[in-house]
């Protein structure tokens, strides 16, 4: 996080100021201080899980500090006809940069990644798992990788207010799992609260739809679906950042179903799907023909044991 942006300031502008407008700036940029110096780094302990409970006095001035930079930006704004000294654009500039550092600690559950389960924090991802007919909770909790099925499955229990009629015969239910101390779950590309299916992240629709005069925005479901269908058609330099990636299009010109490279193509594949931490395996299940083309069909699954179905055109 950054550091307190006060520069530049000195005692005459902000007495200056507060005979102009009649707004008491001194005391706000003591509050900030204060906040900085005393609070921030108990809001980012409890949503990193170094600490379980929950600093009230922190969040309360996190929450009075935001609205009263919403009141001081419009002081400026009001006054600006008497503020058009330069010296009112430094102040200015300074309360925009503690604005947006403050919007860093009321965000801070996302930059950590933390999942949220009614009020609660917690820094293991939560996703939510269908429970099969006459599977126990130790069965569901293998599935997921617990390393100690036998004693999770109480908190499980606990955390979902389960009664054993909830997981019959029948199965069907969906509960709530948290993974615990599973270090995959990282996922970099995302910046959200992990909740679910919001580990895929949200994305917009790459055909670059309007709706409602917005580009349209993806669920996290489609998000993955649209990941997966764009790496399997990426080619090797279509990402500048990763231009290794993809397949290699000399591989594929000039060639047919005989003379194809298939080993170095799937190898292509693999690489690039490998690298993608929202998808846990990479399938291939076979290679067909169809009016002269050459299809590759495969599935993935994901981290959270969706199996995603496609096929791509190799030529």
């Amino acid at each position: 996080m950054a550091t307190p942006f006060i520069e530049n300031i000195d005692q005459d502008m902000l007495d200056d100021f507060q005979e102009k407008t009649k707004y008491n700036i001194k005391r706000y940029f003591k509050s900030y201080i204060d906040f900085y110096n005393q609070d921030t780094q108990n809001i980012v302990d409890f949503y990193e899980g170094r600490v379980e409970d929950l600093n009230a006095p922190s969040f309360q001035n996190l929450r009075e500090l935001i609205k009263e930079t919403k009141i001081l930006i419009n002081v400026f704004k009001n006054n600006n006809n008497l503020l058009s000294n330069y010296k009112y654009w430094v102040l200015l500039e300074n309360v925009e940069e503690i604005k947006t550092n403050i919007q860093h600690y009321n965000n801070a559950s996302r930059w950590v990644r933390s999942a949220i389960l009614k009020n609660s924090y917690n820094v293991e991802p939560q996703i939510s798992k269908k429970i099969k007919s006459r599977q126990v909770l130790e069965g569901v909790l293998e599935e997921v990788g617990s390393s100690d099925a036998q004693n999770d499955w109480v908190d499980i229990a606990i955390k979902n207010a389960l009664k054993e009629e909830d997981y019959d015969t029948k199965g069907g239910k969906y509960i709530k799992i948290f993974l615990k101390n599973n270090k995959s779950f990282y996922i970099s590309s995302v910046i959200d609260n992990i909740t679910t299916d919001t580990i895929y992240g949200k994305d917009i629709n790459k055909e670059f739809v309007y709706v409602d005069n917005d580009l349209e925005g993806l669920s996290p479901l489609k998000t993955i679906k649209q990941v997966v269908y764009i790496l399997a058609n990426l080619c090797r330099k279509d990402n500048p950042q990763q231009k290794s990636h993809g397949i290699d299009k000399d591989l594929l010109i000039g060639k047919n179903i005989n003379t194809l490279a298939y080993p170095a193509l799937i190898r292509q594949l693999y690489t690039t799907f490998k690298n993608e931490d929202t998808i846990a395996s990479f399938t291939i299940k076979g290679i067909t023909t169809e009016k002269g083309a050459i299809h590759i069909d495969f599935e993935v699954e994901t981290i959270l044991y969706e199996v995603i179905k496609q096929k791509i055109k190799l030529i």
